[in-house]
């Protein structure tokens, strides 16, 4: 028999489909600010191989503009859940009003 407090933090923990889903949400927000941030890194890699070719000047590859992309993006997500950044709940972050 198992003691009821026991039972009680059992019920407590979130099942393996509420971790799924939670996962699956971070996904989906990481997956736009990834591609946004890959985007614009491989274009200035690209930008910078192209005024580089020829003169012999080792540029960064595109798998380290990938890499960078990724971690901006989870940076840029942690950053967000934080107090201090939420100032103004309500508007975007570009407000014209």
């Amino acid at each position: 028999m198992i003691p009821k407090a026991r039972q009680e933090t059992r019920s407590a923990q979130p099942s393996a489909r509420g971790r799924l889903e939670r996962l699956g949400a971070e996904v989906r927000e990481l997956l736009g600010a990834v591609l946004f941030f890959a985007a614009a890194a491989s274009l200035v890699v690209l930008t910078d191989k192209l005024l580089m070719w020829g003169s012999g000047v080792e540029t960064p590859s595109f798998i380290a503009a990938i890499l960078a992309a990724l971690i901006l993006a989870k940076v840029l997500l942690v950053v967000d859940l934080l107090p201090v950044v939420n100032a103004f709940p309500g508007k975007p972050i570009v407000c014209n009003d």
